[in-house]
């Protein structure tokens, strides 16, 4: 198992290293579910393998970052954990063949709206910087005939997936056909208060946010500010370090071990109950659970 928990109590980074030790947990089972398995379709079971090998790369990158000089990032992994753990917990409770049937036309869906975007974006590209009239054919990805065909079947297929997609839905119920917001999809799987908090928060720091950035100013009122991310670097290590591992617990817990029951054998129970009590356990003792808004905050003048 490695270091003694003690050991890594008393280290110099405890919650860093707890993090480390958790993830070195589960990469057995993620191996297991990730590699050298037989797929002859898009299917629901491939979409979670995806998954599970996401969360393991998305929490692996929030603590690969926490390590370096860019901690103050590392909350922009926890969209994707929060996003897949209820995608994943949602699709578990589709019934098995419209199930499929909804991953083949949606994964369809996206890749000719793809087509279509670029089929008009790449063509500006090439025009503005392009120093040679050979660089690119518009409306094509590499510039061939056979690349603007297939663009071109690819995406006119598209109203005819969306169409089927919309009847899709109709039959399981979604109003008007459309699949169901992540809000909605939260609430029938019993996750609203972690949909609430998580992706709340972090919408902060994937889109334009104007709390997320003046938190970037600090100084002293009537003196000089300076602008840097660094400031609260301390607290989104913390932050991302303690909710990565626990929306990574959760969706073990609820998507991995019900779906990959085999696999999940592989796991040391004993250790992976220790590091993510090191990680998350001990915050809670400590009354140290990070917010989403600090006590400086709280103590902005409002005009």
């Amino acid at each position: 198992m490695g270091p003694k928990i003690d050991d890594v109590l008393q280290s110099d980074d405890p919650l860093l290293e707890s993090c480390r030790r958790y993830l070195a947990t589960l990469s057995p089972v993620v191996d297991a579910i990730c590699s050298e398995f037989e797929m002859t379709a898009l299917t629901r079971e491939l979409v979670l393998r995806c998954i599970v090998k996401r969360t393991q790369e998305n929490f692996g990158a929030v603590v690969e970052a926490a390590s370096g000089n860019y901690s103050y990032m590392t909350p922009l992994a926890l969209r994707p954990l929060c996003e897949d753990l209820i995608y994943g917990c949602w699709l578990r409770t589709l019934p098995g063949v419209e199930a499929d049937q909804f991953i083949s036309l949606s994964t369809y869906s996206d890749i000719a709206k793809s087509v279509e975007v670029q089929s008009r974006f790449l063509p500006r590209m090439y025009s503005e910087f392009s120093t040679d009239e050979g660089d690119g054919a518009e409306g094509t990805v590499n510039g061939t005939t056979e690349a603007a065909q297939w663009e071109s079947s690819v995406s006119s297929a598209g109203p005819e997936i969306n169409r089927q997609l919309r009847t899709l839905g109709a039959r399981l119920g979604w109003p008007g056909g459309r699949v169901p917001s992540t809000s909605a999809m939260a609430r029938q799987c019993g996750l609203t208060e972690i949909y609430d908090f998580f992706y709340h928060g972090t919408s902060k720091s994937v889109h334009s946010n104007l709390h997320h950035m003046l938190r970037m100013a600090w100084g002293n009122p009537g003196g000089k500010f300076r602008i840097s991310s660094k400031v609260l670097a301390p607290h989104y290590r913390t932050f991302s370090l303690a909710y990565g591992a626990y929306l990574t617990e959760e969706l073990f817990t609820r998507i991995v071990e019900p779906q990959f029951p085999d696999e999940c054998s592989l796991i040391d129970d004993k250790a992976r109950s220790i590091w993510i009590a090191g990680v998350v356990m001990i915050l809670v003792h400590n009354r140290a659970l990070p917010q989403l808004v600090t006590k400086e905050e709280l103590m902005w003048p409002r005009s």
